[in-house]
Formats: structure tokens, C-alpha cells, sequence
């Protein structure tokens, strides 16, 4: 973990980190690596950045900054969708859902629905988080944490996990949808349009409707 935390490695994505950040985020979880007992941590680490270095192209890094979005925040975003589902064909449009809130609402996660259980999770103490993890409707939203996305506006201050291709291209080419809320249920739902999803909430609205903001979590949908 020291490694991680404090590494130096001189790869150009890494520049996009503010100051005090660790390699979290960028530890691709591609192909498997081959190792023995007697490789360094550093050369482990360095083994999982350059997977990131092939994953992450060029075409991915000019389409984030004509978003003028860092590589960093690609990174922190994909990390919060990667965990809101298993299914990659739904990661489009959790990413257009996070990116609604945080790019046009300019309000707390918690006005604009971008509520994250995942990165209120990854805040707590390891414990904690495991009981959270297993029991959603257990989250304390109202703890003091930067991961608190129910209570702070825009990104956490880092990546929740080490995200893959999928993820990263979802946060970089996100669905163009009318979404604004997402769930478990069979499907999001806007118009007479169904999107199926495995993420956890389920909101909709059709273009230029105020979507009501509802506690979907102790709602049958």
C-alpha cells in the first residue's frame, strides 16, 4: 500500500492528480499479470499503470479534455460507475445521470439526485462499509466525509476504485438521455422508453419535466 500511496512513477495521466492523491484510480485491472515472489511492489504497480497507459488511448484522453475533464475526474467518475453495475451496456447511462448532476446542476448530489451509496461506502471504516455494502438501507448519508456525496456537490476528492475499459469509455462517451435518476428495477423509464438496468434507483423524467425527488430506496417501483 505504501506504493500505492507514495510511488513515483512518471507516466503522463499521473500529472492530473492534485497534490497528496494516490495511484488509486489507476491500478487497471486489464489482463493478468505475471509475476514472482521476488518482484517489487513498485514494479506491481508499475505493471498495473502501463496497462492503464495501452487502455487509456489517445482518442479517450482529446474527447475528455474537449469536455474539459482531466484524466483525474475521468478516472473518479468511472470509479463510482463501475460499481452501480455488473452489466457494461448500462454504464452509459449511469454516466449520464452523474454527469447531469454534477455538470448542470451545480447543486449538492443530494438536490440534483446524484447520490452514490458506493462512494459513501468507500468513506466509512472498513467494517462499516462491509455491513453497508450488504445492507444499503442501513447508509448513515449523514456522515462527515468528502466521499458523502449525499451532502457534497460534484466529484469525491478521488477514485472509489480501480475502474476498467468499459467504465472509462462510459464516463468519457456517456449515453445522451433524459435521465436523471437510475435503480434495480426492471428498466429506467422515460416516456414510453425502457433502458434495462441492474444499478440501484429508479427515477425518470421526460425532457423539460421537473423530476419529483424521491427517497426511491423505500419505495416500490
Amino acid at each position: 500500500m505504501n506504493e500505492v500511496r507514495n510511488g513515483k512513477f512518471d507516466y503522463w495521466f499521473l500529472k492530473s492528480r492534485p497534490p497528496g492523491a494516490s495511484l488509486d484510480g489507476f491500478l487497471y485491472p486489464g489482463a493478468p499479470l505475471t509475476v514472482t515472489k521476488h518482484d517489487s511492489a513498485h514494479r506491481v504497480v508499475g505493471l498495473m499503470l502501463a496497462e492503464f497507459n495501452q487502455a487509456f488511448s489517445q482518442a479517450m484522453h482529446s474527447a475528455a479534455a474537449q469536455q474539459h475533464r482531466s484524466v483525474f475526474q475521468i478516472v473518479t467518475m468511472a470509479s463510482i460507475v463501475q460499481r452501480e453495475s455488473v452489466r457494461a451496456k448500462d454504464l452509459p447511462y449511469i454516466a449520464s445521470v452523474y454527469w447531469e448532476s454534477v455538470d448542470q446542476r451545480g447543486r449538492s448530489c443530494s438536490d440534483a439526485g446524484c447520490r452514490s451509496d458506493r462512494a459513501v461506502c468507500y468513506g466509512l471504516p472498513s467494517g462499516r462499509a462491509l455491513v453497508v455494502e450488504q445492507l444499503p438501507s442501513k447508509i448513515d448519508t449523514g456522515i462527515v466525509s468528502p466521499y458523502n456525496t449525499y451532502t457534497h456537490a460534484g466529484l469525491p476528492p478521488g477514485p472509489i476504485s480501480n475502474p476498467d475499459l468499459a467504465s472509462l469509455k462510459a464516463v468519457i462517451y456517456p449515453a445522451h438521455s433524459d435521465f436523471l435518476y437510475f435503480s434495480g428495477a426492471a428498466g429506467i423509464q422515460a416516456g414510453k422508453r425502457i433502458i434495462p438496468t441492474s444499478a440501484r434507483r429508479l427515477c425518470a423524467r421526460r425532457v423539460g419535466r421537473a423530476c419529483e425527488l424521491t427517497d426511491l430506496r423505500s419505495n416500490s417501483l
